[in-house]
């Protein structure tokens, strides 16, 4: 098992090099983790007038990861996928994308020169940035609302089905057949990347930047799964099966 033990005499960038996800608690209370981050950690603590203890217990906890395994997706039910959809994945993306950004743009603040690729990959990330964060609103405000619709009438059996399904209003947004743009843009920045392999030497900032990358672009995959794999044929099934028990009842 991994020891999660930090000491008050670890460098700061060695701390960060170890587990990348500890630059979030050194982002929080303004320590350089990156080419300035060469201190003892109670140093950087004692420099920003911080409890040295307190902030290693925090950094501990940010190390402990659950390996639990998610049962089969396929079973859950609608109302709950939607549910996880947007508490566990959009979440996610929102905070992320928030994270990613700042350590772009400090990453890109001191080795743009030595990086010129920089560049391309910030004008990448924000039009990725922009075009998830416009889907993850449209989805929770349009489309999420309307799938709940179909699944309560769908579920409910009820005998007036043709004329709730006269009465529901089908959002104005178009159902995605694909990622489409966010995917082409994280293609481009595997390829900027290096699929996020880290070259040596690298930096601790480099290091996170490209963790966080690579987190982002494991979770894109499976939300992209549990959407577009289950959740969009399942409503597709539904609003097949309403319309087929509508005209039957309009028949009869």
């Amino acid at each position: 098992m991994e020891n999660l033990r930090i000491t008050e005499n670890e460098l700061v960038t060695d701390i960060v090099k170890k587990d990348y996800h500890t630059a979030d608690i050194f982002n929080r209370y303004g320590i350089d983790f990156c080419c300035g981050g060469k201190w003892p950690l109670k140093v950087a603590c004692e420099n920003r007038g911080l409890d040295t203890a307190a902030i290693i217990k925090e950094l501990e906890r940010s190390r402990v990861r659950s390996t639990a395994a998610l049962p089969d997706p396929h079973s859950w039910p609608t109302g709950f996928l939607l549910v996880y959809i947007a508490e566990v994945h959009h979440r996610y993306q929102r905070m992320a994308l928030s994270q990613a950004s700042q350590y772009l743009e400090a990453f890109m603040a001191g080795h743009l020169r030595q990086h010129p690729y920089l560049a391309e990959l910030a004008n990448c990330f924000r039009q990725l940035s922009g075009e998830l964060m416009a889907r993850l609103d449209e989805k929770e405000k349009k489309l999420f609302p309307y799938i709940r619709q179909v699944t309560r009438i769908y579920e409910s059996r009820e005998s007036y089905t043709e004329l709730l399904l006269r009465t529901l209003r089908k959002p104005d947004t178009t159902l995605p057949a694909a990622p489409g743009a966010a995917l082409s843009y994280f293609r481009l920045i595997r390829k900027l990347t290096g699929d996020y392999i880290l070259p040596e030497p690298s930096c601790a900032g480099q290091r996170v930047l490209w963790c966080k990358l690579r987190e982002l672009d494991t979770d894109f995959i499976q939300y992209s799964l549990l959407e577009y794999d289950i959740l969009y044929p399942r409503l597709a099934e539904m609003e097949k099966a309403l319309h087929a028990a509508g005209n039957q009842e309009y028949r009869t």
